[in-house]
């Protein structure tokens, strides 16, 4: 159930225009170390 909590968090999901990927955007503050992870991972899984 704490999944939902952590901010980790990367979504897939495919509508009817292809696969769509992303992750939440965070406010300014520390947590933009992680969303700057995030978009690294986005990224490179985009590459494959």
């Amino acid at each position: 159930m704490n999944i939902s909590h952590c901010p980790y968090g990367i979504f897939i999901a495919e509508n009817e225009n292809g696969v769509v990927i992303g992750y939440r955007d965070y406010p300014e503050g520390p947590m933009q170390k992680v969303q700057a992870l995030l978009s690294e991972i986005v990224a490179e899984a985009l590459e494959n």
